[in-house]
């Protein structure tokens, strides 16, 4: 069975379009765990109801202590040998539960599926409109799991959302981190890191069964000065797991740092903040740059191994050249309209 764990807190606008998405998976293979997290809205209520006359939903109320305190508790009221993880304002595809069940039969031995997501502000699960995998279809294990290693240290398969894990590995994984996650921003990769550093067998399925809303209120959307610290956080936690994995991870560890501010600064133009509060932010993130750059290697190889536009707002902004780096930034971000709007 697959156990589903949906973390709420104050999440009623979407949440019985995220319950009617299980509610149109395969029941007999599956449950769902559903936690409110101090919820002040009707979300409670919406789960209580909807849990009515069914043996195979939990509904979990603690006291607000966030999104991985919340997991961590559906978790332990868990039965499943396996689990995902939705959330609140997000969907299944229909036949999510059924995929993922049978690649776990068909391979045993796979601690983890992976697959593809698609996002937006409509729920789709067009192929051409999905993110989520940066490494082909297949079984990764022996001297293959290193790629899966690599592209996590690189920042592209850093999410929960499109996973599924024994949940043997993940109970044991998750007893080495406090509930009392210190970061607000990046949560999924934090949670992420114990269990992947147990990972030797890993299954991407290039199918999309996840769909990631665009959700204005989100966390994931705001961009503020604390969430550069949270990024050296976390970035650093992995790279301290990176070591034990070689050399080379290290330097993935810090390309995918650098992607990671790359976006936050790219989210300081898209959101049209005023200038003083982007100038600290892009300050701020220039420090954490400087203060992760591991000298054992040089900039230019961690330079190398990033996508072409974040070449140059991040070698400015190692240069300390705010201004080109914004300006860059901007550029990218007005084409990027463009192109959109010629589509």
């Amino acid at each position: 069975m697959i156990s589903i764990i949906t973390p709420i807190y104050n999440g009623s606008q979407y949440l019985e379009d995220c319950l009617a998405s299980f509610a149109r998976q395969d029941q007999e293979h599956c449950e769902l765990v559903l936690v409110d997290d101090g919820s002040t809205d009707d979300s409670l209520s919406i789960c209580e109801r909807f849990s009515r006359g069914r043996d195979n939903v939990v509904v979990v109320h603690q006291e607000n202590a966030g999104q991985f305190a919340a997991r961590e508790a559906g978790i332990g009221q868990s039965r499943g040998e396996y689990l995902m993880f939705l959330d609140s304002d997000d969907a299944l595809r229909p036949d999510a539960v059924s995929r993922v069940q049978s690649c776990f039969s068909a391979h045993p031995d796979v601690q983890c599926v992976c697959f593809r997501f698609s996002r937006g502000r409509q729920e789709t699960y067009e192929e051409n409109d999905t993110v989520g995998l940066s490494l082909a279809g297949g079984v990764y294990e022996g001297e293959l799991i290193r790629e899966v290693r690599r592209a996590l240290c690189e920042g592209d398969l850093n999410n929960l959302c499109n996973k599924a894990f024994r949940s043997d590995l993940v109970k044991e994984a998750l007893s080495e981190v406090s509930s009392q996650t210190p970061v607000r921003h990046g949560e999924d990769l934090y949670q992420l890191i114990p269990i992947a550093r147990r990972m030797n067998s890993v299954e991407l399925l290039e199918e999309t069964l996840y769909f990631y809303r665009d959700n204005d209120s989100s966390t994931s959307r705001k961009v503020e000065k604390r969430q550069i610290e949270d990024l050296y956080t976390v970035f650093g936690y992995l790279r301290s797991v990176a070591a034990l994995w070689g050399s080379e991870f290290e330097l993935y560890t810090e390309t995918g740092f650098n992607k990671h501010l790359y976006w936050c600064l790219y989210g300081t133009i898209a959101s049209r903040m005023k200038k003083d509060v982007r100038d600290e932010i892009v300050i701020a993130a220039s420090a954490a740059q400087r203060a992760f750059h591991d000298d054992s290697h040089g900039y230019t190889e961690v330079l190398r191994l990033l996508r072409l536009d974040q070449r140059l707002p991040m070698l400015a902004l190692s240069k300390g050249r705010y201004c080109l780096c914004k300006a860059e930034l901007s550029f990218e971000y007005g084409s990027a309209q463009l192109l959109s709007r010629i589509k």
